[in-house]
C-alpha cells in the first residue's frame, strides 16, 4: 500500500496578500494529490481544499495552530488534538487523525524558532519532551515543523553558521545542542526515522520540516521539496511510502 503526505507551514498565511495568492497557493497544494496535507500555523482554521476533508485540528493561542487535511477517497477513523507544551515558552499542540487501515498521524510544530532559541538554557529537554507526549499515541508518521535539522551532521552544519550558536562559550554551546537536539534521541528510541529532504525548507535557512516514520512499517519511496517561499517563508515537503508486508 502507498501512502503519500505534504507538511508546509503556512505562516499563518501572512505572506500571502491577496485573495487570489490564497486560492493559487492552496491550488498548487492540493495539485500534488497527498493522501494527507498537514498544515502548520494555519491560523485560518478552515477548508480551502475541494478534494478534502478537514480531520484534524489543533488550536492554541498564540497562532500556532495545526490542521490535517484528508483525502475523500479515505475514511477517516478518527481525529483529535494534544497539548504537548511540556514547558514551552508558548503553548504547543499536535492535531491527530487515524485514517484507514488504521493509519495514525500526528502534526507538529515544536518548540524552537529564533525566539525560543534565546531561552534555550531553559528548555534543553523540551523537544524531547514534547515527543514523547505525541509518541504515546503511537503515530505511524509525526510531521511538521520541528525547528531543527533531521540528523546530528544537519544541525552541526546550520549551527555553525548560527551567529547566537557561535557567540556562545563551550558551556553554553552543549545547553544549546541539547536544547535543539533533545528530540533526536527520543524519536530514535521509539523506532521513528526520517530520511532529510535535499535543500531547504526555511527562508532564514536550514531544512526544520520533516516527515519522520515508524521504521517497522513503513519504507519511504520518495522525498522532494515543493518551493513555496514566494506565498510563505517555507517550502513544502512530499514523501511517498509503501507498507511492509
Amino acid at each position: 500500500m502507498k501512502f503519500t503526505i505534504l507538511t508546509l507551514n503556512v505562516n499563518a498565511y501572512r505572506s500571502v496578500h491577496n485573495k487570489t495568492q490564497y486560492g493559487r497557493l492552496n491550488e498548487i497544494i492540493e495539485s500534488y494529490n497527498a493522501d494527507v496535507i498537514c498544515l502548520q500555523e494555519n491560523r485560518m482554521l478552515n477548508n480551502p481544499f475541494r478534494a478534502y476533508y478537514l480531520a484534524s485540528t489543533c488550536h492554541t493561542c498564540e497562532n500556532i495552530d495545526n490542521t490535517i487535511f484528508v483525502k475523500k477517497d479515505k475514511f477517516i477513523v478518527n481525529g483529535g488534538s494534544l497539548d504537548i507544551t511540556e514547558g514551552a515558552p508558548v503553548q504547543r499542540c499536535a492535531a491527530l487523525v487515524t485514517v484507514e487501515p488504521n493509519i495514525k498521524i500526528a502534526n507538529v510544530h515544536l518548540c524552537g524558532g529564533r525566539f525560543d532559541d534565546l531561552k534555550f538554557r531553559t528548555l534543553t529537554s523540551v523537544k524531547g519532551n514534547e515527543m514523547r507526549t505525541v509518541i504515546q499515541e503511537q503515530p505511524d508518521f509525526i510531521v511538521g515543523d520541528f525547528n531543527a535539522e533531521a540528523n546530528n551532521r544537519g544541525a552541526v552544519n546550520l549551527l555553525m553558521h548560527y551567529p547566537l550558536f557561535t557567540s556562545l562559550d563551550q558551556h553554553d554551546r552543549e545547553l544549546f545542542y541539547q536544547y535543539y537536539t533533545s528530540h533526536y534521541r527520543v524519536m530514535s528510541m521509539f523506532g521513528y526515522r526520517v530520511n532529510p529532504s535535499r535543500g531547504k525548507t526555511s527562508i532564514y535557512g536550514g531544512t526544520p520540516d520533516h516527515i519522520y516514520y515508524k521504521r517497522d512499517l513503513w519504507t519511504p519511496l520518495d522525498v522532494k521539496i515543493i518551493k513555496l517561499l514566494d506565498y510563505t517563508d517555507h517550502n513544502a515537503v512530499l514523501a511517498t511510502f509503501v507498507s511492509q508486508p
